[in-house]
C-alpha cells in the first residue's frame, strides 16, 4: 500500500510533467507561427524595399534627365533672350535712321499732296 502510494505519487507526478511538456510543445508551436509569421514580413518588406530603391533610382535618373532639359532650355532661353536684345537694339538703330529719312520722305509727300490738291482744284474750278 506504500508502494501504491508512491506509484500514484510517480504517476501524479509524471502527468503533471507531461502537461507542463504539452503546454510548452503548445507554447513552442506558437512561437514557431509567429516566426514564419514574422518571416514572411520580413519577406514582404524587403520586396517592397527592393522595390522602392528601384523606384528611387529610375526616380533619380528621370530627375537627372529632367535637369538636363530644364538646363538646355534655359540656355536657349538665354540664347533667344540674346538674339532678341540684337535685333531690338539692331530696330532701334534703324528706326532712328528711318525716322531721319521719314523727315525727309514727309517733306516730299507734303509738296506732292499740295501740288496734287492744287491739280484737283484747279480741274474743278
Amino acid at each position: 500500500s506504500v508502494e501504491v502510494e508512491q506509484l500514484r505519487a510517480a504517476n501524479n507526478s509524471l502527468l503533471l510533467e507531461m502537461e507542463n511538456c504539452r503546454a510548452l510543445e503548445l507554447h513552442v508551436e506558437e512561437q514557431r507561427q509567429r516566426i514564419e509569421e514574422m518571416e514572411a514580413v520580413i519577406q514582404n518588406k524587403n520586396v517592397e524595399i527592393r522595390q522602392l530603391n528601384e523606384q528611387r533610382s529610375r526616380l533619380t535618373q528621370q530627375l537627372e534627365i529632367e535637369e538636363s532639359a530644364h538646363l538646355s532650355c534655359q540656355q536657349d532661353l538665354e540664347r533667344v533672350e540674346w538674339t532678341l536684345q540684337n535685333i531690338i537694339t539692331a530696330k532701334d538703330q534703324k528706326k532712328a535712321t528711318n525716322i531721319a529719312d521719314a523727315y525727309e520722305d514727309k517733306s516730299i509727300i507734303l509738296d506732292l499732296v499740295h501740288k496734287e490738291k492744287s491739280l484737283a482744284y484747279s480741274i474743278t474750278c
